[in-house]
Formats: C-alpha cells, structure tokens, sequence
C-alpha cells in the first residue's frame, strides 16, 4: 500500500503516513453525541408516544426522533469514515485526509502548529492533536466550542508524535 500522491506537493518530503484504527477512530469522535443521544431519543420516542394520543402531534415528534436516532448512530458514521482516513506528514504540513461521502482534506502548516498533545494507550497506539476548530452545535449553550483534532487512533502514536514535535522544531529553526 503506498500513500495518494495528491496529499503532498512537489518538493514536499513525506515522513510519516498513515491510517486509524476505524474503531479507535468512531470512539473519539463520536462518543459525546451517542451518550447525549440516549435520553434525547428516549425522550423522543417518550414525547411522541404520548403526543400519539392526540392525533396529528404525533407528526411533530419525527423530526426529533431522526435526530436522536442519528446520534445514536453516530458511531457508526464515524466508524466507516474512520476506513476512509489517511493521515500524513510531511517537511512542510501535517494532513488529516477524508475520502467518500463529504469528503474533505485539513492541512495545517507546520509553522501554524501552536500545540502538540500526545495521549498514548497502553496499547502504543493514541492520538496526536496539535489544531483546534471552532465547531457549531445546538447542544452547546454557546452554539459553539473548540474542538481539538489531530491524528486520531494511530498505532505507534509516541513515535508519530515525536516526528511531528521534530518536523515542528525543524521548521521554525529554518
């Protein structure tokens, strides 16, 4: 298996690739909507039961109900968007590649990296953050937080980690 050649630029010297463990992945990602999802779709399922009584408000508790089924679901959407995950660094940037559905690539300059967060399993294998985004939610007070992302669910995480902080020095020394 070798590495897209469209993730890295002409000139750009690639030091590490790789992909998650899809359910390391999914966890990550989606642990926080499934646990919410539990009593918003409980209540849901509750509400629209009761409104079912009444005839045609029962109609009202659809949508909530596919909103609660979808978090709890959740999980699941990340976990196959975790198969589609490359992620790669190179002498110049770190990339968080996303293939399929919605596809989408992140690449951070190295010389924007402000952070570099390591949390490594007993296992080796953990996550690498070094960006924060602000991310939209409905179930914020504020509507929105940041959130930090990286290389999520890598096998030899301390070692990813050590070629990131030294591609990082590397290039704020040039």
């Amino acid at each position: 298996m070798t590495i897209d050649p469209t993730l890295y630029d002409r000139g750009e010297k690639v030091l590490w690739w790789g992909k998650p463990d899809p359910r390391t992945y999914a966890f990550r990602k989606a642990w926080y909507s499934f646990l919410l999802g539990i009593p918003f779709f409980g209540f849901a399922v509750f509400w629209t039961y009761m409104a079912s009584a009444g005839g045609v408000f029962a109609a009202f508790g659809i949508p909530f109900l596919l909103i609660g089924l979808g978090m709890l679901l959740s999980p699941i959407w990340h976990y196959v968007r975790g198969t589609r995950v490359t992620y790669a660094l190179t002498d110049r940037r770190a990339v968080i590649d996303i293939a399929g559905l919605m596809p989408r690539r992140i690449s951070v300059p190295l010389k924007q990296v402000q952070f570099i967060d390591l949390r490594a399993g007993a296992d080796g294998s953990g996550d690498v953050y070094f960006r924060e985004a602000l991310s939209t939610s409905a179930m914020s007070s504020r509507g929105s937080f940041v959130q930090r992302d990286g290389f999520i669910g890598v096998p030899d995480v301390r070692r990813v980690e050590e070629l990131l902080r030294k591609a990082v020095d590397a290039g704020r020394d040039a």
